[in-house]
Order: C-alpha cells, then structure tokens, then sequence
C-alpha cells in the first residue's frame, strides 16, 4: 500500500509540474502577443 501511495504522490507531482510548464509557456506567448 505504502509503494503505492508514493507512486501516486510522484505521478501527481509530475502531472503538476507539466501543469506548471506549460502555463508558462502560455503566459510567455501570450506575452509575444502583445
């Protein structure tokens, strides 16, 4: 259960740190927008 639990934490942490990407890579071609 322990594994498991760490896999999940690892795997959200993952996902969020894409999530962080790529709101900054939008914010930075929103910037070259204007």
């Amino acid at each position: 259960m322990m594994r498991c639990l760490e896999e999940m934490r690892t795997l959200r942490a993952e996902m969020i740190t894409m999530l962080e990407e790529g709101e900054f890579q939008y914010v930075e071609v929103d910037d070259d927008g204007h």
